[in-house]
């Protein structure tokens, strides 16, 4: 776009890096809902340049998947095997034995630098931070690229490309020294690091496939030969294209989108997964399962289990022996990278392919006399090439594919042979016997019959409960309130209304107001047709975790987690009557959760309350802080569930403070505190109930679980309807909150 001033005329365009000012018209973005994935594995294990050459084309002919801003591609890249021809060149001509290429030591790396930047600094900077992690630099190759090849657009972002090959101190410790070098390099010297592997390498650009063929003279290089080959046509979701965001990254390339991206990123760190602030979806999810490879030790096909895992459906419908496993993992990560989305990895000889669970993008498998392809379109290969009929991949199906250079050859195993894989390798890793079984229960227990919570009563009184106004007018509620809860306990659901609200803000109503009342959801209405009830179902899934999470270090061990299937926990009155214990439990068990007595005793000595309350004298933020301390402390102390109660603010001994700013500043506070190299992080070993009176409604409940609840206790909702057949009433009001 043009901009005249008084000295002349000259060109401004858009960079993601500084703010955009449209002066006539804003960029022409063309978008498209989708990208165009390829991969491509030789069944001889044998390196060849033909890949490549098959590669671009095919990229190519899915264009029409791909996006473009100013007419121009917006991203293109290929994850490959390191040009170990091109690299003894290097090395030999930098005075080195040229044979050190074949080492198992010997790794590349590709970074990006900001031409904004101080190159010599950077390099010079790099340098000795490699040196100070024990790598031995051999060769380096500087700006190797065709920049004549880029559109305008990419030219203006387009970084400096230095590669440089060297050796690792410990060959058996490899990958988390590359990784963790990677991470410095990024975090210390603001560059982007592509890839960092003594296995792969990515070249990636911001243009279309032809541009990158043409910008990386590698590529078009004969003597560049490559077992794997994965492709990735445009550059990212959720965020403006850049060279840095360009998919493939250092282990996966994916078609769609993380949808559950700050829940992902929220888990990831608690694994201390080095997220980076800014990235994309795609990057944080290749970041997290970089880090499980690389750091934690798992193999790619254990890493895409656990952070992408079959449904519970699916776990279900497993063999027996499997169930257990399989559900043990589910709950060691939890079903936080959906998409819709189609996934290529692939970390040193191992490749893994997999569909969402949804099953929204596709991915086929194609065969040819040499290659097995897996391509968002079979079309991208000839027919007469084809030696199978190509075959989608179904909703959650995944496919391994292993290299293995010694026997030349390369084997690939369908999902059913790749669970048990995943299975025996996870529990060889932790020293268990896979022949022996895992002996550890699918279900979680019934209800116990035990002692009450400290603070709590049984039911027990002949008369009905009467709610104090005194206390729903301190806790909030109105008295539309007490008609919407009365409501759903009469029809066992919510009553129709407005999509989202169209009251008066929070902020300008004369009455009291909690801070849930301050946010609102807004609702638009898609009438997509049900695909799968199972897959459906999952993606609304109501379970919930209570305990400590399972580790991903110690696979045998008990950690007493309990699931329940809805994270509204009953129980928890002063009276309520007349409700026996066993009908209580009995309403409970059919909705798949507890009362707050029969949790408290699942628990016993690992379980602790904390008072969300202020004191006479304190301040709201004395009162935060105070709280967080102590739930740290009880945690750090073996607390595996906290109650948070606010039982003691209508007995006049304290303060009114607002459960959810409690829950959200003691889900923070134990995320947050820094633990030793190795150790859990603190709310991974925890799970949270808030039982509060301020608790008036679905979106109550709600607010609550996002703010870091893994249940919630409204004792004052089920008071409030018990006027009748108390069973009913109950049971109606579950029914309401699970839909």
């Amino acid at each position: 776009m043009k901009q005249q001033s008084d000295a002349g005329a000259h060109v401004e365009r858009y960079s993601p890096e500084r703010p955009y000012r449209p002066l006539v018209s804003p960029p022409s973005v063309e978008d498209k809902d989708a990208c165009a994935i390829y991969a491509s594995v030789r069944k001889d294990a044998t390196p060849s340049h033909r890949p490549i050459e098959l590669a671009i084309p095919a990229l190519q002919k899915m264009l029409h998947r791909a996006g473009n801003v100013d007419g121009e591609g917006d991203g293109c890249g290929l994850l490959l095997d390191i040009p170990r021809k091109i690299w003894t060149e290097e090395v030999r001509t930098g005075g080195h034995d040229p044979s050190l290429v074949l080492d198992d030591a010997f790794a590349v790396a590709h970074v990006f630098i900001e031409r904004s930047q101080d190159e010599e600094k950077v390099k010079h900077d790099a340098r000795e931070l490699l040196a100070e992690g024990g790598f031995r630099v051999l060769a380096e190759r500087s700006g190797v690229v065709n920049s004549p090849a880029l559109g305008p657009t990419a030219r203006e972002e387009e970084p400096i490309f230095w590669q440089l090959g060297g050796l690792v101190p410990d060959a058996s410790r490899r990958d988390p020294i590359l990784f963790d070098l990677l991470i410095e390099l990024e975090k210390q010297l603001d560059v982007h690091v592509p890839s960092f592997s003594a296995t792969t390498c990515v070249y990636k650009v911001m243009g279309a496939p032809k541009v990158l063929g043409h910008y990386y003279p590698d590529l078009l290089d004969e003597r560049y030969e490559t077992i794997g080959c994965f492709g990735h046509n445009r550059y990212s979701t959720n965020t403006w294209p850049s060279f840095k965001r360009v998919q493939p990254f250092s282990v996966l390339g994916h078609n769609g989108e993380i949808n559950t991206i700050q829940q992902l990123r929220q888990e990831a760190k608690m694994l201390s997964v080095p997220i980076q602030a800014g990235s994309s979806d795609s990057q944080d999810l290749n970041r997290t399962i970089d880090t499980m490879v690389s750091r934690e030790g798992l193999s790619l096909a254990e890493a895409m289990e656990m952070v992408v895992p079959p449904i519970v459906a699916e776990v279900r419908g497993l063999p027996e022996d499997l169930h257990a496993f399989y559900l043990y993992l589910h709950q060691a990560m939890g079903p936080f990278a959906q998409g819709p989305v189609a996934l290529i990895a692939r970390h040193s000889d191992e490749c893994v392919f997999s569909a969402d669970a949804m099953g929204l993008r596709p991915l086929w498998q194609v065969e040819t006399e040499e290659d097995y392809i897996f391509s968002s379109e079979p079309g991208v290969v000839s027919v007469h090439d084809m030696c199978a009929e190509p075959k989608p991949l179904a909703p959650g199906e995944k496919v391994l594919v292993k290299i293995d250079r010694s026997e030349r050859r390369t084997s690939r195993h369908p999902h059913d042979e790749m669970l048990r894989i995943v299975r025996d390798s996870w529990l060889r890793r932790n020293g268990i016997d896979a022949a022996a079984g895992y002996d550890r229960a699918l279900e979680t227990g019934g209800p116990l019959e035990g002692h009450d919570v400290p603070g709590y009563s049984d039911a027990g009184p002949e008369e009905p409960v009467k709610v104090s106004d005194r206390v729903l007018a301190g806790f909030g509620w109105q008295r539309d309130d007490v008609k919407l809860v009365q409501q759903m306990a009469s029809n066992g659901a919510e009553p129709v209304g407005s999509l989202g609200y169209d009251g008066p803000l929070a902020a300008l109503s004369p009455e009291r107001q909690n801070l849930a009342d301050y946010f609102k959801e807004t609702v638009a209405v898609v009438t997509n047709p049900a695909i799968d009830r199972e897959r459906e179902m999952e993606h609304f899934s109501t379970r919930s975790l209570f305990g400590r999470r399972p580790s991903l270090r110690a696979a045998g061990e008990d950690t007493g987690t309990v699931e329940t299937g809805f994270p509204v926990i009953l129980g928890g009155h002063h009276d309520l009557a007349p409700l026996s214990d066993k009908t209580y439990r009995e309403i409970a068990r059919d909705h798949d959760t507890y009362l707050l007595e029969d949790l408290w005793e699942e628990f016993r000595g690992r379980a602790d309350a904390v008072d969300i309350s202020l004191l006479e004298s304190e301040t709201t933020k004395g009162a935060i802080e105070r709280i967080k301390q102590e739930a740290v402390k009880k945690v750090r102390n073996g607390a595996e569930l906290l109650v948070l109660t606010d039982r003691t603010v209508y007995d006049a001994q304290r303060r009114y403070l607002d459960p959810h700013l409690a829950t959200s500043a003691i889900d923070q506070g134990l995320k947050q505190f820094r633990v030793e190299r190795g150790e859990e992080n603190l709310r991974r070993r925890c799970g949270i109930v808030l039982r509060s009176a301020a608790i008036r409604n679905v979106h109550d409940v709600m607010l609550a679980l996002g703010l870091g609840a893994n249940g919630v206790c409204p004792y004052t909702m089920v008071e409030v309807i018990c006027v009748e057949d108390y069973r009913t009433d109950i049971g109606n009001l579950c029914a309401a909150l699970a839909k």
